[in-house]
């Protein structure tokens, strides 16, 4: 395992980016295991380097999918949901993504490694 982020959700279980094994652990509070989600490749729902998350307002787990070039979005049972920053306009395009941070009103930021800028996306519905 190599953990590279971690959140909270708003049950007490903590998510843990393992960037090595390309998949997301949740664990109860007091540290049992209780699900993982994710493996390597480039389909919805898998992962190329995973390196940080965040749970949005309504329990969304967004994972920087670093190799891929984009974030996926998950429920809070570890389901695909939807994905962005691979498509799009080129000012939503993101190349190496490296963080992630939800404002309250539920704007997405997302630091771009290659441009070395900082990509705002609206709130996930």
């Amino acid at each position: 395992m190599n953990p590279t982020d971690v959140a909270i959700d708003s049950l007490g279980n903590i998510l843990v980016v393992d960037s090595f094994n390309d998949r997301v652990q949740k664990f109860d509070n007091n540290g049992n295991f209780i699900m993982k989600f994710g493996k390597s490749g480039s389909g919805d729902g898998e992962f190329a380097s995973p390196l940080e998350l965040a749970i949005d307002s309504s329990g969304n787990i967004l994972v920087v999918d670093t190799k891929n070039n984009r974030v996926q979005v998950f429920n809070n049972d570890g389901v695909y949901v939807s994905q962005f920053g691979n498509q799009g306009s080129i000012s939503e395009r993101l190349q190496d993504p490296v963080g992630i941070a939800i404002d309250s009103d539920g704007n997405v930021y997302v630091p771009d490694g290659r441009d070395a800028d900082v990509h705002v996306f609206s709130p996930i519905k």
